[in-house]
């Protein structure tokens, strides 16, 4: 009887991920777990045994990210208003999670940052996520700025304007609605994480930023969702000062709301000028702003 070769048994990669159960950590997962890893959530609410228990700001145990290869750090806790207590939870948080992965041997960390952090932002959230990135790369790690993120089916900041734009013909709009966004597709910034977290893609030393190079302005976005929807909006134009004070009266009273007020801070104190070199150095270009419906003559 011939000697034959026996099988070679391979074990998939293991990508750990901190807000895999939040919308972007939720696209991220499924895109690493269609390429054929294994993905272990990092949650404040195991639901399986895959999972492990993690809340910022908290320890993870020795060995929580033994045998992760790679490491997505997307969670943040949004209901740290202050920066004092954005830098207890969410930054040394990450310095904490980042200390936890080379302490158990991750080789490739790729932390989500926002559009929203820049030199000279004045939002606690863009302070903030400054700050980690500060920290992200001074660890060695990947640095991604996304811009907006939109999909033909919606989903956290993008998903609440097409809600707005389903539920009312009248749109409150921030001044004049002239602030500058740039987007990004879930699919095309999936693609870009699961490259870089993966190795196929070359990571650069700077920033990346994730958006297609078009800016919209908040307005011209409200008005192509509604383009998209087929239908006629008009807007009311409120001093963003003002807003700014009755979202701010709303937290101080614990009343539930959907939009805060330091988001109105980062909306009307956006980047004038981001910079794309780094994300050109990928060879990642993401597809325009365009929402499906418009493909099928809707304009």
């Amino acid at each position: 009887m011939d000697n034959q070769p026996l099988p070679t048994i391979t074990t998939p990669p293991t990508c750990a991920i901190t807000g895999a159960a939040g919308y972007v950590g939720g696209f991220i997962r499924r895109k690493f777990e269609a390429e054929g890893w294994t993905v272990r959530p990092l949650t404040r609410s195991p639901r399986d045994d895959k999972s492990v228990a993690f809340q910022l700001g908290g320890n993870l145990p020795p060995g929580a990210l033994s045998g992760c290869g790679t490491l997505i750090h997307c969670a943040y806790d949004f209901d740290q208003f202050t920066m004092e207590k954005a830098r207890a939870i969410n930054i040394a948080g990450t310095r904490k999670l980042l200390d936890a992965a080379h302490r158990d041997g991750v080789k490739k960390i790729v932390v989500i940052s926002s559009i929203s952090a820049f030199e000279g932002c004045k939002s606690v959230y863009g302070k903030a996520k400054l700050a980690i990135e500060k920290i992200a790369l001074g660890a060695g790690a990947i640095v991604v700025r996304p811009g907006l993120v939109f999909s033909e089916n919606g989903g956290a900041m993008f998903g609440s304007l097409v809600s707005q734009v389903e539920k009312s013909s009248l749109l409150p709009l921030i001044g004049t609605g002239d602030q500058i966004q740039y987007l990004v597709h879930e699919d095309d910034l999936a693609g870009l994480i699961f490259g870089l977290g993966s190795g196929l893609i070359p990571s650069p030393q700077g920033v990346i930023t994730a958006a297609h190079d078009q800016g919209w302005t908040f307005r011209g976005i409200l008005e192509k969702i509604a383009a998209s929807k087929n239908k006629k909006v008009r807007f009311l134009p409120i001093p963003w000062r003002l807003l700014w004070l009755a979202l701010k009266t709303a937290e101080t009273l614990h009343a539930p709301i959907k939009f805060r007020s330091d988001s109105v801070v980062s909306l009307v104190n956006q980047n004038p000028h981001p910079s794309f070199n780094e994300l050109a150095l990928t060879g990642v270009t993401p597809r325009p702003f365009q929402l499906a419906d418009e493909r099928h003559g809707i304009q």
